[in-house]
């Protein structure tokens, strides 16, 4: 179905805090669209459980279909 929302959310210290640019994220979004999202909110946050809780959320409150999460280190102990 053509039209539907996305949302890409990467979790990083580094590229949140600038110290590098994210890469994972503009790939993401470009396969979202590739795939018929008409529109894909991207951001990139601090490696916090809290805000991937928050994030998620908001995402799907405001009617992501499909969210990706993405991070450099895989799952720890934060």
């Amino acid at each position: 179905q053509a039209g539907w929302r996305g949302a890409v959310i990467v979790m990083s210290d580094r590229a949140s805090r600038g110290k590098y640019e994210d890469q994972s994220g503009p790939i993401l979004e470009e396969g979202l669209t590739a795939h018929g999202a008409s529109e894909v909110d991207r951001q990139v946050l601090p490696d916090e459980p809290s805000s991937l809780l928050a994030a998620v959320s908001d995402a799907v409150q405001r009617g992501a279909a499909l969210v990706f999460v993405s991070g450099g280190t895989g799952v720890g102990p934060r």
